[in-house]
């Protein structure tokens, strides 16, 4: 459930959070342009976090616009049914964001809710624990047990290579176009338009060097048989 901003009555979950997707109307004295803008501020992927953590809160019983007092008790009902400080840290981050831009006082910042969530960090303990990281002799091993021979396997290859030897986030390496890779004798060169470091669209770019002839991994030429006619 959550509470109307303007009349204060109680309204369905499914309606806050569709109100959540007009926020840059809330501010009515913002042209239509302003609050384009606005909307452009904050990535889709975001918004989709966001969204996804509101409804966890809404579905817990928490009520929007919320108090110190509901905030502080849903993060400890939450680590009570095992969720991690960092996940619990996300929730407050979206639910901080969801009052500052309906134009609210965020309750997010309080004491009740910063000492709760300093008590969990403390009971917790221990730093959360990180998926291990992707080795070289990893990524040789997956790439011999995809079929090259075919045009999904070609693509996966790729893929694969390119993201390993460029450190690309999945998010970037989804989004690059052909048009963006540009080719050098020495290997490639690829044009980044837009990642979770660089919002605004700044000018990026990310060099791939060609492998020797014998090393049969070359992230250069997985990508050449995959794009370039034969």
């Amino acid at each position: 459930m959550s509470r109307d901003i303007r009349t204060g009555e109680l309204i369905q979950s499914d309606e806050a959070v569709v109100e959540f997707e007009r926020l840059p109307q809330v501010v009515k004295r913002l042209s239509a342009r302003a609050r384009r803008h606005i909307a452009n501020s904050v990535s889709k992927n975001t918004i989709r976090g966001m969204r996804a953590d509101l409804r966890v809160y809404q579905r817990a019983g928490g009520l929007l616009p919320a108090d110190e007092f509901d905030i502080a008790n849903f993060i400890a009902d939450q680590r009570a049914l095992g969720k991690k400080p960092a996940t619990l840290e996300r929730y407050l981050n979206s639910l901080h964001m969801w009052h500052r831009y309906m134009n609210l006082p965020s309750p997010v910042r309080s004491m009740p809710v910063r000492a709760v969530m300093r008590g969990i960090r403390r009971s917790a303990g221990t730093r959360q624990k990180e998926a291990p990281p992707l080795l070289l002799e990893d990524l040789h091993r997956l790439l011999d047990h995809i079929d090259r021979t075919d045009l999904r396997g070609k693509r996966d290859s790729a893929l694969f290579a390119l993201s390993f030897h460029g450190a690309f986030r999945r998010s970037e390496v989804v989004a690059v176009y052909l048009e963006d890779i540009q080719w050098e004798a020495r290997g490639i060169l690829v044009g980044l338009r837009r990642s979770k470091t660089n919002q605004e669209g700044a000018e990026e770019t990310k060099a791939i060097l060609r492998a020797p002839a014998s090393f049969s991994y070359c992230p250069v030429r997985l990508l050449e048989a995959l794009v370039l006619p034969r």
